[in-house]
């Protein structure tokens, strides 16, 4: 059978955001490899192994601190963002991810990844938004046309939160999109149940959607308030029925209420597993690198947080990343709490301005509407929904984009019948048709631009290695097209100070005027550094955006050293050190010999600043047995090790004769140090598995 246009419309719209989505995921690699510690990854080997603790033991100089909760006194020693409970580390998170990697684990002997899992909940939760949104259309407004289902499904797709919440492959992120993914198909087999009137046609219906909304807030507890709702609804529909109806309402309602009770009966049980309390899900047992990162409901943060959601407005600039923001930080009162709003971070009205109509949606429960059944069940369902959860976020001392995820897809879905409501309003009346196209144009292109550069924000901030290929790739097309048009005047704009300072590859949450310069090497140009307080000029750092290993010429101080720039972060280690001379800046030129010029102005180098001496070895390597290594790279500060027969271990620093403090864990992998430079000695082990016991290979740097 031969597909129609309008569902080549929908298959290409869908292929669209799946892309998207798996570009943001990996940062425009394609690659579905996870590079850091995937925390539900360990909770997935827990439940493999028959347990509900993390196989990975703390630490135990964590247990013997006096308040292992406190963030000076666990630091180095603590695996943040879990819960520490009679000595045991668990989760926090909905487990269904974790539960749905352990069964892809025991099938197939392969680790899900966090980019491919988060890909994966969103490319589904946009497949239950247009499930959903396409059962109300065609049951309330079938004249209207699928190009406006099509506009309301990219601008809760493309824009919002979307982007942003793939461009952080996290298990904070992750549990977000997979319980918005499982309750909007909930919603949408709820709204398709309650039009059958035969009680067997509704029933698997209504049991798939009471699996769905428990899988639901089996992943993000707040989604509760959804499958609460719903049921809500129909039991007042049930007591409210006619004698000849009601046996047939009480059914559905027990077809749709059994299994979200039995998902909430096994949510409470897994809660008391683990915390002796049906009611504790682990936030206050939470190990955090902040005290203000807990998750504390306070009603003081109100007024602040609605102005934050509602008007918080970034800085936009004419350059890659497009919108800036940082995390920004207040205390509360003497009590030491503190309110912070996390970066990237933009009003909601900007990002979803198409959820703002959600109020109309109301006019569909007017009597003499005649609307169906289950539209109207479900504008008072998903109302009710929202009304719970932005309650809760708003009382929430920690503001962040994910956290609004939890109402705007619904509101959303609120908002596109609102959209819609207008357009039948319309009617036949030209200037009102063109008054609701121009309003749909606004709504799509600002969606679509807030959501897609606030992605490019997270990504720019979350995922340094990929953001500098990124970045000169917006850059150099932008430099190439201005070289054209406006030849005498985009290099100023580009040097400009905004764009100079702007959040680029590292440090980006942080206030503009810690960030490191964020430009490529315009050719020919001579770049100012500040000079370092502690010593001689020793290392010259650097981004590189070329994809192979290039021979670099650096003139520093007018001294020429030459170098190869490799592909991502490193550093030159010059081999005198130089003296920055009576002056705080150092001038830097680049040349690149034997290298064609780039298709604009702009090298793909980005010179991060200069540094003093590191430690007196350049480099050492120590094996252990021939199972594992470790490396140790001074000039680059960076640490990497490798197990041989690829099983997971976990390496420990022990700094200037301290104890050992937790660096990382995986069978390889190399992680920045940057603290490196400012220790007489550091002793780092590796060790077997996650018990902590046999130690495989150790590296012992001294000055």
């Amino acid at each position: 059978m031969s597909l129609g246009a309008g569902s080549m419309v929908t298959l290409a719209l869908h292929g669209l955001v799946a892309w998207c989505y798996l570009w943001y995921a990996t940062g425009g690699s394609f690659r579905l490899r996870g590079e850091t510690l995937d925390t539900y990854d360990l909770l997935a080997d827990a439940f493999l192994a028959g347990q509900l603790h993390l196989r990975t033991a703390p630490h135990p100089a964590l247990l013997a601190t006096a308040d292992p909760y406190d963030p000076e006194q666990h630091r180095g020693l603590a695996l943040l963002d879990a819960s520490l409970y009679n000595g045991r580390y668990y989760l926090y998170f909905g487990p269904v991810p974790a539960l749905l990697r352990a069964g892809w684990k025991r099938l197939t002997g392969v680790a899900a990844t966090e980019s491919a899992m988060g890909a994966l909940f969103g490319v589904a939760g946009c497949l239950g938004f247009w499930l959903l949104a396409r059962a109300l259309q065609s049951r309330v407004f079938p004249g209207v046309s699928d190009g406006w289902l099509n506009l309301a499904y990219l601008c809760f797709a493309i824009g919002g939160v979307g982007p942003y919440l793939q461009a952080r492959p996290s298990i904070y992120h992750e549990a977000v999109v997979a319980g918005t993914a499982f309750t909007l198909l909930g919603f949408a087999f709820w709204v398709r149940a309650l039009e059958k009137q035969e009680t067997r046609a509704a029933g698997w219906r209504l049991a798939l959607a009471g699996v769905l909304f428990g899988l639901g807030f089996g992943s993000r507890q707040t989604m509760l308030a959804y499958a609460a709702s719903a049921g809500l609804v129909m039991l007042v529909a049930a007591a409210l029925a006619s004698s000849e109806r009601r046996r047939s309402a009480v059914l559905q309602l027990a077809a749709f209420g059994v299994p979200v009770a039995g998902c909430l009966a096994l949510l409470l049980w897994y809660n008391h597993a683990r915390f002796d309390h049906v009611a504790e899900f682990g936030y206050r047992y939470q190990l955090t690198g902040l005290k203000a990162a807990v998750l504390t409901i306070d009603a003081r943060v109100i007024p602040r947080n609605a102005w934050a959601y509602a008007l918080w407005v970034p800085l936009f600039l004419p350059f890659y990343p497009f919108q800036v923001s940082h995390t920004w930080s207040e205390w509360l009162g003497a009590q030491g709490a503190a309110w912070t709003m996390e970066a990237s971070f933009a009003s909601v009205l900007l990002l979803a301005p198409l959820a703002g109509l959600a109020p109309l949606a109301a006019w569909l429960l007017s009597p003499a509407r005649g609307t169906a059944w289950p539209v109207r069940a479900f504008v008072v369902a998903g109302g009710i929904g929202v009304l719970a959860t932005l309650g809760l976020v708003l009382c929430l001392r920690w503001v962040a984009g994910r956290h609004a995820h939890d109402w705007l897809a619904v509101a959303t879905i609120l908002g596109s019948v609102g959209l819609w409501r207008l357009v039948v309003a319309s009617g036949s009346r030209p200037l009102a048709r063109l008054g609701c196209r121009v309003l749909g144009a606004v709504l799509l292109l600002t969606s679509v631009a807030m959501g897609l550069t606030l992605g490019f924000n997270e990504l720019n901030i979350r995922n340094p290695k990929r953001a500098i290929p990124v970045a000169y790739a917006f850059d150099s097309v932008q430099a190439a097209v201005l070289e054209g048009t406006a030849p005498g005047g985009w290099q100023a704009r580009y040097l400009a100070e905004d764009v100079r300072r702007r959040p680029f590859a590292e440090g980006g949450a942080q206030e503009p005027e810690r960030r490191l310069p964020g430009l490529f090497y315009l050719d020919g140009s001579t770049v100012s550094l500040p000079a370092p307080s502690g010593g001689p000029i020793a290392r010259l750092e650097m981004d590189s955006a070329f994809r192979s290993p290039t021979q670099v010429t650096a003139e520093i101080g007018g001294r020429a050293f030459d170098t190869v720039a490799r592909p991502g972060r490193h550093a030159l280690c010059l081999g005198e050190p130089i003296s920055a001379g009576p002056s705080s800046d150092v001038a830097v030129r680049l040349h690149f010999p034997n290298v064609p010029r780039p298709g604009s102005t702009l090298w793909p180098i980005r010179l991060r600043g200069v540094s003093a001496a590191p430690m007196d070895d350049a480099r050492q390597v120590q094996w252990s047995d021939g199972t594992a290594s470790v490396e140790v790279d001074l000039c680059n500060h960076v640490v990497s090790w490798l197990i041989r027969d690829r099983a997971v271990g976990q390496i420990f620093a022990a700094i200037d004769g301290g104890p050992e403090q937790f660096f990382g864990q995986a069978a390889e992998a190399a992680y920045e140090a940057p603290w490196i430079a400012g220790v007489k000695q550091v002793v780092f082990r590796v060790y077997a598995g996650t018990d902590h016991r046999r130690v495989i290979a150790t590296s012992t740097l001294s000055r």
